[in-house]
Order: structure tokens, then C-alpha cells, then sequence
């Protein structure tokens, strides 16, 4: 927001309102026209007109569908960890639990 000290009831004069007043640079984002954006009418495509992926795109979606439709979390493994720390039978590899740690720090 820019303050004018200099003319303390705004350009407008003292009886405008301050909705009136707000400066393109002050707009909310969602009125203010976006540069990227562009209209299907300066594209010269219609609305609903086929569009054809490439070979790669349509893998690519494949991709991404087969990926949205797998669980975030194995619940099989989980189950078994599970069902191992409660038996007493879960094994920590130090060696393998250090190696992972010096990976995961060296990343950062």
C-alpha cells in the first residue's frame, strides 16, 4: 500500500472513496490481468477442440494415473514391522542404519 503524504486525501479529492483510489500496482492479484495468461481467442483454438499428446505425454499420464491409484503407506509392511516389534523379533542393522544417517546428512 502506498501512502501519500503529500495529499493526504488522495488524488480524487477529499471526498472519494479509498476503493476508488487504489493504484493498478495495489490491485489484489485476482484482477489484475496476468501476463502469461492467454485467451483461446488470441491462440486462435476453440473451446473443446481436440488436443493430441505426444507419445511421451501419454506415458507420462499413464504414469500418473497408475501412481494415484497406489496407497501412500504399504500397509502390508507396516503390518509386519508391526507385528514384529511386538513379537520381539524386529532386527536393527546399525551398520545399515549408520550408512542411511551419513547419506541423509551428507545431503543437506
Amino acid at each position: 500500500m502506498v501512502i501519500d503524504f503529500n495529499r493526504p486525501n488522495g488524488p480524487a479529492g477529499p471526498g472519494a472513496s479509498r476503493s476508488n483510489q487504489i493504484q493498478g500496482s495495489e490491485r489484489p492479484a485476482a484482477t489484475q490481468p496476468s501476463d502469461n495468461a492467454v485467451s483461446s481467442q488470441e491462440t486462435g483454438a476453440a473451446a473443446g477442440e481436440p488436443v493430441q499428446l505426444s507419445p511421451e505425454a501419454q506415458r507420462l499420464q499413464q504414469a500418473t494415473e497408475q501412481l494415484s491409484q497406489q496407497p501412500v503407506v504399504d500397509q502390508a509392511r507396516v503390518e509386519r514391522i508391526r507385528q514384529a516389534i511386538s513379537d520381539g523379533t524386529y532386527e536393527i542393522d546399525p551398520k545399515r542404519l549408520a550408512a542411511k544417517l551419513t547419506a541423509f546428512e551428507s545431503q543437506q
